[in-house]
């Protein structure tokens, strides 16, 4: 029944017909063995295609589980590491402690040398020095008014005020302190008499020198002085060192007044901010 191709020496298809009762013919169709291997190809083909998808579904399956395990492993390894940081943070916190109350308690020790040594020795308030850099220091004694007067001019070193005498605007040095004349002058604070001149503008003056680098002037005084106040001679706050004048010809307008002015560490300064002049019956301005 089959035929031979003469060129290849192999079956071909071929085609049968045969008769279908009641009428009409059916086909079959055979293949030659050619075509048999060819769908036999392409089955096995269909298989590797097969295999190679699922094997890369395979591998694409274990990366992402090794990726799920890195992760996992990653994120266990920073908990453990964030739960190991607050043990340190209290180690220090502790040590930190630990450090405070060795600090308090030998605070609290020294306390108790100084009550100890303050049984023996003299209080160190009553000191007039204070200690820089290990060296001794004197510092300034209090300041009194040394006429219990009132301000009639005030200190002015930034803003020129009007002199009566002058008629005109200049700076003042010091301060004006009304007393009458020929009545006490006193020294504003414990200290020696450094220097006692007679000044063409501003009349008879005298200064001391206080301790912590403090000097004071007092002008417009009476040409004749207290037996006993020369250059060197000690001086206690309140003592009398000289009357009231009118001796200072660039004030001679104003009424009778002691021109008091203030250095400290040879720069002038306001006596009004060492000096309570409140207690004055008035304190006037510029």
């Amino acid at each position: 029944m089959s035929t031979r191709d003469k060129n290849e020496g192999i079956v071909k298809k071929k085609k049968i017909l045969y008769k279908i009762p009641g009428g009409g013919y059916n086909t079959i169709v055979t293949y030659n063995r050619k075509d048999a291997g060819k769908m036999n190809n392409n089955s096995k083909q269909n298989s590797r295609a097969n295999l190679y998808v699922t094997l890369l579904v395979i591998l694409m399956m274990i990366a992402v589980v090794v990726a799920i395990a890195g992760a996992v492993v990653r994120n266990v390894n920073t908990d453990a590491a964030e739960t190991t940081k607050p043990a340190s943070r209290v180690e220090e916190t502790t040590k930190s402690d630990a450090a405070d109350d060795a600090l308090a308690e030998g605070s609290d020790k020294s306390s108790e040398l100084a009550e100890k040594d303050g049984e023996t020795k003299e209080d160190s308030s009553a000191d007039t020095t204070v200690r820089v850099d290990g060296e001794a220091e004197e510092i300034l004694p209090p300041f009194v008014n040394p006429t219990g007067g009132k301000v009639v001019q005030n200190y002015s070193m930034d803003v020129p005020v009007f002199s009566a005498t002058m008629n005109d605007y200049r700076t003042h040095k010091g301060v004006d302190i009304s007393v009458g004349a020929g009545e006490s002058i006193h020294a504003a604070a414990d200290g020696v008499i450094q220097e006692i001149w007679d000044d063409p503008m501003m009349g008879k003056c005298l200064s001391i020198a206080h301790a912590g680098g403090g000097v004071s002037t007092y002008a417009n005084l009476h040409a004749e002085l207290p037996a006993g106040i020369a250059a060197g001679t000690s001086v206690k706050a309140g003592d009398i060192i000289a009357a009231a004048g009118e001796s200072a010809l660039v004030e001679v307008a104003q009424e009778p007044h002691l021109h008091f002015e203030l250095q400290i560490n040879g720069t002038s300064v306001n006596p009004a901010d060492y000096i309570d002049f409140s207690s004055a019956a008035e304190q006037y301005e510029g």
